[in-house]
């Protein structure tokens, strides 16, 4: 199963020394060129500019093209160029956090994973502690509604 990536579940998965899950759960990850770069953005954390530097053999980086859809060329580059990358290779899921994001895709009938979603299903295969992963991901600058962290929660308990 192949799943595109955009830059933000890398980013945090990365953090939490959690990325490791993505090629237990798809056998083929890829991104596009502009995450690689927001990636290795000065701003980014040591830890995901090195990752980025030594990028390990299941993720692959592809040149997304032209953008000229409308609707993509409204979001930020590192999405726009997941969809169109995920559309392209006809991948099974596209990774993002992004809300307009999802939404462009879901009209698109493009499947979305966020970061809670992959913890929720490695915690589901008993792969890891959810409770243990929402901590040290809390301990970041992720956001996301605590009522959507609390009724995860409450299910791995």
């Amino acid at each position: 199963m192949l799943v595109v990536c955009d830059t933000t579940p890398l980013n945090y998965l990365i953090q939490i020394d959690l990325v490791g899950l993505i090629p237990r759960l798809f056998t083929e990850a890829c991104i596009p060129q502009a995450v690689f770069r927001e990636l290795l953005h000065p701003a980014a954390p040591e830890s995901v500019r090195q990752w980025t530097l030594n990028l390990p053999g299941w993720v692959s980086v592809r040149d997304a093209g032209v953008i000229t859809d409308p609707e993509l060329l409204d979001l930020h580059p590192g999405e726009s160029e997941a969809i169109t990358v995920a559309i392209s290779l006809q991948a099974h899921f596209l990774l993002t956090d992004d809300y307009k994001a999802r939404v462009a895709c879901r009209n698109r009938g493009l499947a979305t994973l966020t970061t809670l979603l992959i913890l929720d299903a490695a915690a589901n295969r008993d792969w890891i502690s959810f409770e243990d992963a929402m901590e040290r991901l809390l301990k970041t600058n992720f956001r996301v509604d605590p009522f959507t962290i609390e009724l995860l929660r409450e299910k791995h308990r």
